[in-house]
């Protein structure tokens, strides 16, 4: 699928769930993929933060040894141009009112995501579903022990 029409799809998505009411959108982005430019990434990061979102999460592809992803050919960003993709995305987003409260996570004042913050604080969750885990005290636990 073409890049311009990935980009529309997601912004006729994105107004949906405005206009559906949706007052609490995150997006996903993915830096350092293959065939991506920095200016590349820079639009697109522009893009969506002037659609105003509360959350953003900005991850930069990382291949793991012993994938098959990893033994592609794949045309990737050098470490340069994905060094200044993640500096560049801390910057950017801060312009647009975004305050970078984990490594790959933006959010807008108040709006940082409960889940992710809760690893962080060890709060006790349940998980459901296939291969879900549980935090109980301290100790992680598969749902069929809890």
């Amino acid at each position: 699928m073409e890049e311009s029409t990935i980009m529309s799809s997601f912004l006729e998505t994105y107004r949906s769930a405005r206009e559906a009411g949706f007052d609490n959108i995150n997006i996903d982005l993915m830096s350092a993929i293959p065939d991506q430019t920095y200016e590349g990434w820079i639009h697109n990061l522009r893009t969506v933060a002037g659609l105003d979102p509360e959350h953003i999460s900005a991850y930069s592809l990382i291949i793991e040894e012993g994938t098959p992803f990893a033994s592609r050919t794949l045309n990737l960003p050098d470490e340069d141009a994905e060094y200044n993709m993640y500096e560049a995305t801390a910057q950017i987003l801060r312009e647009y009112g975004f305050e970078q409260y984990e490594i790959s996570n933006y959010a807008k004042k108040g709006r940082e995501c409960r889940h992710n913050v809760g690893y962080w604080i060890r709060q006790d969750y349940l998980g459901f579903g296939l291969g879900a885990s549980s935090l109980y005290g301290k100790e992680r636990l598969p749902i069929h022990r809890i």
